[in-house]
């Protein structure tokens, strides 16, 4: 499975199942530097990455890495990971 590259440097900014509210910018910002930023829900947790042209989700269960979920958009991915693994 394919994981987050080492040396990327955590946003501030992070999604989460709370509100489904992604915000102003996050795509931009995970294109254009070496971040990545969490996505924070009650049955998984995930770290959301840009490389190779594609937005790639690192997800854990329980402390386990079960997947990951790539896709063209932050919201793709992150739609992906909820239908799979729970949106709460």
């Amino acid at each position: 499975m394919r994981t987050i590259p080492e040396g990327l440097e955590q946003l501030s900014i992070n999604f989460s199942n709370f509100d489904h509210e992604i915000s102003d910018g996050i795509e931009e910002k995970l294109k254009a530097n070496n971040t990545w930023c969490e996505h924070a829900a009650w049955d998984h947790w995930g770290a959301i990455w840009f490389e190779d042209n594609e937005f790639h989700e690192k997800v854990m269960c329980y402390g386990s890495h079960v997947a990951t979920v790539s896709g063209e958009t932050f919201k793709q991915v992150v739609d992906a990971v909820n239908e799979q693994f729970g949106s709460e």
